[in-house]
């Protein structure tokens, strides 16, 4: 149970850098399409 509770911790520090990683990539795609001048 000691050695469970950093892997959580690092499992979602991982899944929290994957899904900033990946919003980055949206809106940079959103940006080119001109879509983030159409939702401001």
């Amino acid at each position: 149970m000691l050695t469970r509770r950093p892997l959580d911790r690092q499992l979602k520090l991982h899944v929290r850098k994957r899904l900033h990683h990946l919003w980055r990539k949206l809106w940079e795609l959103a940006e080119i399409n001109g879509f983030r001048y159409a939702l401001s």
